[in-house]
């Protein structure tokens, strides 16, 4: 789930390699405080917050998606 939540072209995580991803891409809900100021993610937690995510690895909203759809279809005159 990570990997598709992360959107990288051709990523594979590698068994051996240590990789982390930031703190803001997780909601508040994700992470369970521990007495003394300690914070872990929870146990299935996904990245979900990508406020700068590149605008060509988020999805177009289905009207814009039709819209752009409708007019690579429609003939040229």
């Amino acid at each position: 789930k990570w990997i598709r939540a992360l959107r990288r072209k051709n990523w594979k995580p590698e068994d051996n390699v240590d990789y982390r991803i930031c703190s803001e891409h997780f909601l508040p809900s994700d992470y369970k405080d521990i007495p003394g100021n300690r914070r872990y993610l929870k146990r299935g937690a996904i990245p979900s917050v990508f406020p700068t995510f590149p605008r060509y690895y988020q999805s177009a909203p289905k009207k814009e998606r039709r819209e752009l759809i409708r007019q690579i279809n429609e003939p040229t005159a």
